[in-house]
């Protein structure tokens, strides 16, 4: 059964829909675009990527497929600009911050090497540099920061601030990774600081990290639907105490 025809013609049975069901949520769609936009309906956190970058992590990192392909391959908004414009306007949202995907410690051999880490950070951001400017009118992004090395890390803050005029960067964080109250952070949170732009932090729990100390795996995507938003909580509460 479709369920959207099905409903629609309940609802013209019933006589609430008086006119041809496509032809009133059209324009009720348009109708809400129209007030969400002039309303300013901003995405602050909106994932998007390019295939370039897992190209990259695929070559450079050996394993293949990367974690990330079928996704995106799956789900075009995440990799084009246009379907993101029509789901942008199907859900009435006048302009979205571009929040990169994926994170290089997704890619162990990548984020080991300071050059390659700081390569494939760059190939994001001057990706997303590139698909923004075309539509500086609906999008904004946040750079990818390459974090194996905080030299590197702050250089591409500073290049993403400065030179792609990016709103801030983007850190991962979880118990398989570097902690947020490690001395290299401290270097980051003050030079986002200096710059005036905030950090946009992402959760990061492997499947492969368990719940249970007598298993191999977490199951039950227990991994990430619960255990992505401890380990966001648990940054902040690092930070803040530390």
């Amino acid at each position: 059964m479709d369920r959207r025809k099905f409903l629609k013609g309940s609802l013209a049975a019933a006589g609430v829909l008086t006119l041809q069901p496509d032809a009133v949520l059209a324009a009720a769609q348009r109708e809400h675009v129209a007030a969400a936009q002039a309303a300013d309906k901003i995405d602050c956190y909106c994932h998007f990527s390019s295939m370039k970058v897992i190209d990259y992590l695929e070559e450079t990192g050996g394993a293949k497929p990367h974690v990330f392909r079928s996704l995106f391959s799956n789900t075009p908004a995440l990799i084009d600009m246009d379907e993101r414009l029509r789901l942008m306007d199907h859900c009435g949202i006048s302009r979205s911050v571009l929040v990169p995907l994926p994170w290089i410690e997704t890619s162990p051999a990548v984020y080991a090497d300071p050059q390659k880490c700081s390569r494939a950070a760059r190939t994001m951001n001057e990706e997303l540099a590139r698909l923004t400017a075309q539509r500086s009118d609906r999008f904004s992004a946040v750079a990818l920061l390459p974090t194996t090395n905080s030299d590197i890390m702050l250089g591409e803050l500073d290049y993403a601030v400065k030179q792609l005029r990016f709103a801030g960067g983007m850190v991962a964080f979880g118990p398989t990774l570097k902690r947020p109250d490690h001395s290299d952070y401290e270097q980051l949170w003050a030079a986002a600081t200096r710059l005036d732009v905030p950090i946009w932090m992402h959760p990061s729990r492997p499947p492969v990290y368990p719940d249970y100390i007598d298993e191999q795996v977490s199951k039950y995507q227990v991994w990430q639907t619960l255990s992505w938003l401890m380990d966001s909580s648990t940054a902040m509460v690092r930070i803040v105490f530390a």
